[in-house]
């Protein structure tokens, strides 16, 4: 049956015979005549070929800190390179509410201090962002130690080229990313336990696709040492619920 008008296939067959068109000569069509040529003329199926999705390595990992100071926020950013094309993963853990409301010291530090923040890539030079990621998608489950869906999450394929990565705090625009601070009228987003603060700590993590490293770093932000065995405050203590 053709499924366009209703008409049997058997009788356009026959129409088209009645016509002077042999439907033989035209590749696909099957007049059963011989099931020898019906075969010949349909191409052999070859199955796609199936993609495999490669597993990623850690690249870096790095913890720094967004500060508020003299009506202007700092903004984080780190220089690299890529030597070939790869995907690459960037996370931000800095977050230390649940989604819940539970407090969890995340990195160790014994405080309860974090931001709520946003990542820009950009080309080394461009004004442009390749992509911003503020929150994560809640129904996404990604296992890189974040608690939050306010913490960005961002996984591209990237090519061989020069790169710039902002942190910086949500809210702030392309153009202030790109400068390194960003002066504020109202808040940023940096909190002590529940309220506002001056100070947010945050762990960086860039992954790549596993094999020899293509990245090479050329500009990377003041780091923050934390020893988490120094810490000996419950949860409780240190952001009281």
């Amino acid at each position: 049956m053709c499924a366009n008008t209703g008409i049997p296939a058997n009788k356009i067959v026959a129409d088209l015979n009645m016509a002077g068109i042999n439907v033989a000569e035209f590749d696909g069509i099957d007049d059963e005549s011989s099931r020898v040529a019906n075969v010949e003329r349909f191409p052999t199926y070859t199955s796609p070929a199936i993609q495999v999705m490669l597993p990623v390595v850690m690249r870096l990992t790095l913890d720094g800190a967004i500060i508020l100071a003299s009506g202007f926020v700092t903004i984080d950013r780190v220089e690299f390179t890529l030597s070939r094309d790869t995907d690459v993963s960037f996370g931000i853990n800095s977050v230390e509410i649940t989604d819940n409301d539970t407090f969890i010291d995340l990195n160790g530090d014994c405080r309860a201090s974090y931001l709520d923040s946003v990542i820009y890539l950009f080309a080394k030079d461009s004004s442009t962002p390749i992509f911003s990621a503020d929150d994560r998608n809640a129904n996404d489950f990604i296992d890189d130690g974040s608690i939050s869906y306010r913490d960005p999450y961002k996984s591209i394929f990237l090519k061989k080229g020069a790169y710039i990565l902002t942190i910086a705090p949500t809210g702030t625009e392309t153009e202030d990313a790109l400068a390194g601070k960003a002066k504020v009228n109202d808040a940023p987003e940096l909190y002590t336990c529940r309220t506002h603060s001056s100070y947010g700590p945050y762990r960086l993590k860039i992954s790549s696709t596993v094999g020899s490293t293509p990245f090479q770093f050329t500009r990377l932000p003041a780091t923050t040492g934390i020893d988490p065995t120094q810490c000996h405050k419950t949860a409780e203590v240190i952001c009281p619920s």
